[in-house]
């Protein structure tokens, strides 16, 4: 069986985290608020095993691809977001950069100057998406406006690459601003080891051709394996995560949260130590 790198989680100046696991997943066909065939996890959350967490944190073959960071965010910063506001921000709450555009400015430049050692190749920028506000206590978080409902776990697709040189996409990055503990659901499979499960035989044309779509590629894979569990990694407040989301299935949940979740992203081939 061809060995694919496997998800990794690395710990970057932050404490040490209790990460849990689904009892099941289910593709609901027809949800209330969520796009045919969303995808959620369902049931209870165990914690998982000191094993399986050893196993997590010391795969082999780790890269940028494949790989979780899980970071703290300098003081200094997060001293600004709170400057802006960003903590009290709700669903309905104006642009940031329209608040204050110096503050604002002064913001990325001190963003740019602590996430500038993470590069991991020159002359690459790091862009910045800004502020994204989701309800509370919502098991799955993302939300396509243009359709006005929820999407459940997903792969993004923001540099629209194939499936030969998806590994190359830039990774996110996502700061928790909010004054409670967020959380990043995902999958343990990479884009392509799920096409292998899926068809070892399959040629790369054939790759092509069926499993460039990744919502298709994820309700199969879903499909055919059942029996595949979420694991929940909690985000602390001032606490980010760096993660490869144009290659691993994945998504957001503010469950438990009494506030709205708030968060700041960028994006950039970015790789911690």
């Amino acid at each position: 069986m061809k060995k694919y790198p496997q998800l990794n989680i690395k710990l970057i100046h932050s404490s040490s985290i209790i990460i849990e696991r689904s009892a099941a997943i289910k593709i609901h066909a027809h949800k209330e608020g969520y796009i045919q065939n969303a995808i959620l996890p369902e049931g209870k959350w165990e914690e998982i095993t000191k094993d399986e967490m050893e196993s997590l944190r010391n795969k082999q073959n780790h890269n940028i691809s494949n790989t979780i960071y899980i970071l703290k965010i300098p003081i200094n910063i997060m001293d600004l977001f709170e400057e802006l506001g960003c903590q009290y921000l709700t669903i309905n709450s104006p642009n940031i950069r329209n608040i204050d555009e110096y503050s604002y400015e002064k913001l990325i430049a001190s963003l740019n100057n602590f996430f500038e050692t993470f590069v991991q190749y020159t002359n690459n920028k790091i862009t910045y998406p800004g502020i994204s506000i989701s309800e509370k206590n919502r098991v799955s978080v993302s939300y396509d406006s243009s359709r006005k409902l929820y999407v459940g776990m997903h792969i993004d697709s923001w540099d629209k690459l194939n499936i030969y040189n998806r590994d190359e996409s830039q990774n996110r990055i996502m700061i928790n601003l909010s004054l409670e503990t967020r959380y990043l659901l995902c999958i343990e499979k990479t884009y392509n080891e799920m096409i292998y499960l899926l068809n070892p035989s399959f040629s790369d044309k054939e790759k092509a051709k069926y499993y460039n779509d990744p919502s298709k590629l994820l309700i199969e894979f879903i499909s055919k394996f059942p029996f595949t569990t979420i694991i929940r990694i909690p985000i602390k407040h001032g606490e980010a995560y760096i993660a490869p989301t144009e290659n691993i299935p994945h998504d957001g949940s503010s469950l438990y949260k009494n506030t709205s979740d708030i968060v700041f992203s960028g994006r950039g081939y970015l790789k911690p130590y």
